[in-house]
C-alpha cells in the first residue's frame, strides 16, 4: 500500500496550485482533491501537472459548507485511496522534506499505535518576514480523525489528547504576500464567521487576531480579554496575555494596564515568547521607563527558538539585540552587554546605524571617554568632556579631539501584524 498521500480542499486556486503539486512529486503518488466550485482554470492546471508528474489523482467535487465540515468530508473522500498516511496541505503550500522518501517512510512506519497526529512546521514568508507556525498537518488515514465543527475558522481536530507526533522532517512553506489572496477579505470572511459562532476561548482568541490583522485595537482587545475569561486550558494565556499587553499599547491605555500583561507574559511561564519582551522593550524605550526594563535584558538574551512555538525568525536574530544595546545606551548602564547586543545586530543585517553604535560602544568602554548627564561640562582626571556644535567631544592630556558617531535617530518604525512587535520610532541622542 502506497505510505502517502496529499489531500487538499481548493477552489480556484489557479495562480498557486501547480507550485503546490510539484513541489510533492518526488515523495507523493496520489493526490488528493476537494474542489468546492471552482470556475477558473484550477482542475485543469491540475490535470495537467499530475499527469506530467506521474501521479494519480483522485478528485471530488463538492460545495462549501464550513471549514470543518467541509474538512471533514475531504477526509471522507480520502478514506477511500488507498494510502496509509495523509499529509494536509493548502494551495500554495510547497512541501519541503529533510530526509530521503525511504527514511521518511521507515520513520512513518515506527510511528506507536495510537498515535494518529503528526504535528507541522509551517514556514510562512508574510508582511516580507518569515515567520513558523505548527499545525496538525499530517494524519493517520482510515483513523477516525475529524474536525471539531464548534471551531468554524483556524479548525482544530478532536480526539487527539495530547498524543502527537512532531513530524520534524516535514516542512510546509508558503509565500504568503503572493498566494494567501486579499488578506483583508479573508480577514473579514473571518470575522463574520466567528462573531456567529458558539462562544468560546478558541474562538474568541482567533476573533481577537482577525481584528488585530486589521489594526482594530480596541476589539482585538475585547475579545483577547474574554479569551482569557473563558479559557479552560484548551489555549495557553501566556500568548493571550502577550496580545493583550499589545493592544493596551496600542489604545494608550495606562502603563499599569500595559506592563501588567506584558509582564504576566514574560513571568509565567519557564519558557517565556519572545514578543512579550521585545514590546516590553520598547514600549520602555519610548516612555522614558527604561529602569522597568533593566531587569530583563539578561533573560531576552538567553531565549532560544522552541520547536512547537510560533515566532518570527527576525525577532530572535535582529529586533531582540536592537532593542537590548537601545536601552543599554539610554540608560547608560551595562555597556558590555550593550556591546555584545549590538555585535549580534551587525552580524544579522551588517546596518550602518548598527555599526556606527557598535563603535560607540568601543568608545565608551575605553579609558577615554566617561559618560555625562544633561550635557553639563564633566571633568575625569586628566580628560575633559567639551560640547561642541551639539556633539561631544573627547580631550585627553595625551590625544587629539575625537568626534564620537553620534546615531540621530533609531530604524524606522516596523509594524508586523501577525507578531505583534516594532521597532522603537524614538530618536536618539546619546551624550557621551
Amino acid at each position: 500500500m502506497p505510505a502517502f498521500g496529499v489531500i487538499m480542499m481548493i477552489k480556484n486556486e489557479e495562480l498557486s496550485i501547480k507550485k503546490s503539486i510539484d513541489s510533492t512529486k518526488n515523495i507523493i503518488k496520489d493526490i488528493i482533491i476537494y474542489d468546492t466550485g471552482s470556475t477558473d482554470r484550477t482542475i485543469e492546471i491540475i490535470k495537467a501537472a499530475c499527469l506530467k508528474n506521474n501521479q494519480r489523482l483522485h478528485l471530488k467535487t463538492g460545495t462549501f459548507k464550513t471549514f470543518p465540515i467541509s474538512r471533514n468530508e475531504s477526509i471522507e473522500f480520502a478514506e477511500t485511496v488507498d494510502v496509509d498516511n495523509l499529509i494536509l496541505m493548502d494551495a500554495g503550500d510547497e512541501l519541503v522534506c529533510s530526509i530521503p522518501y525511504k527514511e521518511l517512510v521507515t520513520m512513518v512506519s515506527s510511528i506507536p499505535d495510537g498515535y494518529k497526529f503528526g504535528l507541522v512546521k509551517l514556514k510562512w514568508l508574510e508582511f516580507g518576514n518569515l515567520t513558523e507556525h505548527y499545525d496538525i498537518r499530517f494524519i493517520k488515514n482510515r483513523q477516525g480523525c475529524r474536525y471539531n465543527i464548534k471551531y468554524p475558522v483556524h479548525e482544530q481536530f478532536g480526539g487527539f489528547e495530547n498524543r502527537i507526533i512532531h513530524m520534524k522532517q516535514i516542512d510546509l512553506y508558503q509565500d504568503r504576500d503572493k498566494y494567501s489572496g486579499s488578506t483583508e477579505a479573508r480577514v473579514s470572511r473571518d470575522i463574520q464567521m466567528l462573531t456567529n459562532a458558539e462562544p468560546a476561548c478558541r474562538n474568541y482568541y482567533y476573533l481577537a487576531q482577525s481584528y488585530l490583522y486589521l489594526k482594530d485595537y480596541q476589539n482585538g482587545f475585547k475579545y483577547n480579554l474574554l479569551a482569557l475569561q473563558t479559557d479552560n486550558g484548551e489555549h495557553g494565556v501566556i500568548s493571550i496575555y502577550s496580545r493583550l499587553g499589545r493592544c493596551a499599547i496600542e489604545c494608550k491605555m495606562d502603563s499599569s494596564v500595559v506592563l501588567k500583561y506584558l509582564k504576566l507574559a514574560i513571568e509565567g511561564n519557564e519558557n517565556p515568547p519572545i514578543e512579550p519582551f521585545n514590546n516590553m522593550l520598547n514600549y520602555c524605550l519610548k516612555n522614558d521607563m527604561l529602569d522597568v526594563a533593566i531587569p530583563y535584558l539578561q533573560q531576552l538574551t538567553t531565549l532560544e527558538k522552541v520547536y512547537g512555538h510560533e515566532f518570527t525568525h527576525e525577532d530572535y536574530d535582529y529586533k531582540r539585540w536592537n532593542l537590548i544595546y537601545q536601552i543599554c545606551l539610554m540608560s547608560k548602564t551595562n555597556y558590555d552587554l550593550g556591546k555584545k547586543a549590538c555585535i549580534k545586530a551587525v552580524e544579522a543585517r551588517g546596518q550602518d546605524v548598527d555599526k556606527a553604535n557598535l563603535k560607540l560602544f568601543d568608545m565608551l568602554l575605553s579609558k577615554n571617554v566617561v559618560p555625562i548627564v544633561d550635557k553639563t561640562l564633566v571633568k575625569d582626571s586628566d580628560k575633559t568632556l567639551v560640547k561642541d556644535s551639539d556633539k561631544t567631544l573627547v580631550k585627553d592630556s595625551d590625544k587629539t579631539l575625537v568626534k564620537p558617531p553620534l546615531v540621530k535617530e533609531l530604524s524606522p518604525l516596523f509594524d508586523d501584524l501577525h507578531v505583534f512587535t516594532q521597532y522603537s520610532d524614538r530618536p536618539m541622542h546619546i551624550n557621551l
